[in-house]
């Protein structure tokens, strides 16, 4: 029987590709917000994606 995992995200990565729609900029906040890195990928520039980061 494994262990289980920890459910801490301290020093976890996320990379989302199309963090700039709706649903990948909620999938990204959710992340940042549970304590992930998120790396976004957005084809529509990077100033949609750095809107989302702040």
């Amino acid at each position: 029987m494994s262990e289980p995992r920890a459910t801490s995200a301290t020093g976890r990565r996320a990379l989302v590709t199309g963090g700039s729609g709706a649903i990948g900029g909620a999938v990204c906040r959710r992340l940042a917000r549970d304590g992930h890195h998120v790396y976004v990928h957005s084809h529509r520039g990077v100033a949609v994606a750095e809107a989302l980061v702040g």
